[in-house]
C-alpha cells in the first residue's frame, strides 16, 4: 500500500513537473532560431477550428513545444555533442558491391559514396508531384520578378540532380526555367559533366560548393551581367590542414569522411557592411580564418564561421553612387561570393527568405525594390531553393 502511495506521488509530481514546464513554455518569449541545428525554430500558432478539424494545429503544437521547451536548446547541444563522440562505422567499409554505397544502414538514408568511399553525395533524385508543384509556385514568383526588374538567375547543380554511376543529369532546372519563365530576365548556371568535374567544384564532405566552385560561380554570374573584371592568371590560396568535417559528414556522424579547407583571398575595397540593421558587425571571418583565431573541433563548420552565417538581411554599401544598387536573393550557397559580387554596384542587398529573424516576416519585393532604388535583381539558388515553397520562397511576397 506504501508502495503503491509513493508510486501514485511520484506519477503526480511528475505531471505537476510537465504542466508547470509546459505553462512556462507557452508564455515565455519563444526562441527565434537554434544556434546548434542552425534552423528556424517552429513557433506557437494560434487555434482556430479548422486548423484543429484537419490536425495541423495538433502537429504545430506538438512540433512547437518540442523547439520552445525549456533548456531546449542546451538539450540539443548537449545531444548533439555526446552523439559526436561515439564510435562510427560506414555500411561502405563492409560492402561494395556497386558504385553508389550507402553511408546508413537506414535505406532511406539519401547519403552515399561513390567509387567505394569517395566524396558524400546526396543520391541522384527526380522531385516528387508535391516538389514539383512548388517549383511551378516558384517559377510564377519569379515571373512576377522578371515583370518588376531587370533578373538574373544561376542555379547551382547539387549532386541530387546528377547520376553518376550512369553518367547523365537527372533534372536539369536551368532548363526548366528557361522553358518556363517569361519577361526580362538571364539564366545561367554551373556545370559539370561527369563525376571528376563534380569533385572540383564540390567539398568532400558538404553539400556545398568550394572555393574553386564558387569562384566559377563568380566568374559565370559576372559574364550573365556583364559586369567587366580582370581575371588574374593565379589566385592565391590559403589552407588549413586540421580536418574540416562538413555539413554531410556531420549530418551522418561519420567521421571517417574528412578534407582539408582551402580558400581563396582576395582584396576588396573599403566598404560599410549593415547587418540586420545593424552597422559595423563582421560579415565573414576569413581574417580570423588565416591567423588561426577560433576554436577548433569536429563539429567547426568552417563554411558558416567563415564565408558568414545565413542572416536576413544583409547591405554591402561600397559608396560608389555612380553605380547601380543590386538585390541578391540568395541560400547560403552565396556566401563566398556576395562580396565579391557587391565590389562591382553601389549598394547590394542580400536577402534570404528562409530565416525572417531580422527584417518583417512578409518580404514584400516590390516595396523592397522601390524603397531601396534597385536596379538589378540576382536569385542564386541550389535545386532545394527551386523545390521548397514552405521553406524557402514563402517569404517572397510580391
Amino acid at each position: 500500500m506504501k508502495l503503491q502511495l509513493r508510486e501514485n506521488h511520484f506519477f503526480l509530481g511528475l505531471l505537476s513537473l510537465i504542466f508547470i514546464f509546459g505553462t512556462y513554455t507557452l508564455v515565455k518569449t519563444p526562441n527565434l532560431v537554434s544556434i546548434s541545428e542552425n534552423r528556424t525554430l517552429n513557433q506557437f500558432q494560434p487555434f482556430t477550428l479548422g486548423s484543429f478539424l484537419n490536425g495541423t494545429f495538433q502537429s504545430n503544437f506538438e512540433n512547437a513545444f518540442s523547439d520552445q521547451f525549456p533548456k531546449s536548446e542546451k538539450i540539443r547541444t548537449v545531444y548533439g555533442e555526446t552523439i559526436s563522440k561515439l564510435p562510427t562505422f560506414g555500411i561502405d567499409r563492409l560492402v561494395c558491391g556497386d558504385r553508389y554505397v550507402l553511408l546508413s544502414n537506414d535505406p532511406n538514408m539519401p547519403y552515399a559514396t561513390f567509387d567505394c568511399g569517395d566524396y558524400i553525395l546526396h543520391m541522384p533524385e527526380m522531385p516528387n508531384a508535391e516538389k514539383m508543384e512548388n517549383l511551378e509556385t516558384n517559377i510564377n514568383k519569379f515571373n512576377h520578378v522578371n515583370q518588376l526588374t531587370d533578373a538574373y538567375y544561376y542555379v547551382i547543380n547539387t549532386s541530387s540532380t546528377y547520376d553518376f554511376k550512369n553518367n547523365q543529369r537527372v533534372i536539369n532546372y536551368a532548363e526548366i526555367l528557361s522553358e518556363k519563365m517569361q519577361g526580362n530576365y538571364k539564366i545561367s548556371s554551373l556545370e559539370y559533366n561527369n563525376y571528376e568535374e563534380y569533385k572540383n567544384l564540390f567539398y568532400k564532405t558538404d553539400h556545398h560548393w568550394n572555393y574553386k566552385g564558387s569562384h566559377q560561380g563568380f566568374l559565370d554570374i559576372t559574364k550573365m551581367m556583364d559586369i567587366q573584371i580582370t581575371v588574374p592568371t593565379e589566385l592565391n590560396t590559403f589552407t588549413n590542414h586540421e580536418f574540416f568535417f562538413g555539413a554531410l559528414s556531420r549530418t551522418i556522424r561519420n567521421y571517417d569522411y574528412f578534407e582539408e579547407f582551402t580558400i581563396y583571398t582576395f582584396n576588396i575595397p573599403e566598404h560599410d557592411v549593415i547587418i540586420d540593421g545593424e552597422l559595423g558587425k563582421k560579415y565573414n571571418h576569413l581574417d580570423d580564418f588565416v591567423v588561426h583565431n577560433y576554436k577548433y573541433s569536429r563539429d567547426t563548420n568552417f563554411y558558416a564561421d567563415f564565408y558568414g552565417k545565413d542572416y536576413d538581411e544583409v547591405i554591402f554599401d561600397f559608396h560608389q553612387p555612380e553605380k547601380e544598387n543590386l538585390l541578391l536573393i540568395v541560400d547560403s550557397f552565396s556566401n563566398p561570393i556576395n562580396e565579391l559580387i557587391a565590389q562591382h554596384f553601389n549598394k547590394t542587398y542580400v536577402i534570404d527568405t528562409r530565416n525572417h529573424r531580422g527584417i518583417p516576416r512578409t518580404f514584400v519585393l516590390s516595396e523592397y525594390l522601390e524603397k531601396n532604388n534597385i536596379d538589378k535583381t540576382l536569385l542564386i539558388m541550389s535545386s532545394d531553393f527551386f523545390l521548397t515553397e514552405t521553406e524557402t520562397t514563402k517569404g517572397l511576397e510580391l
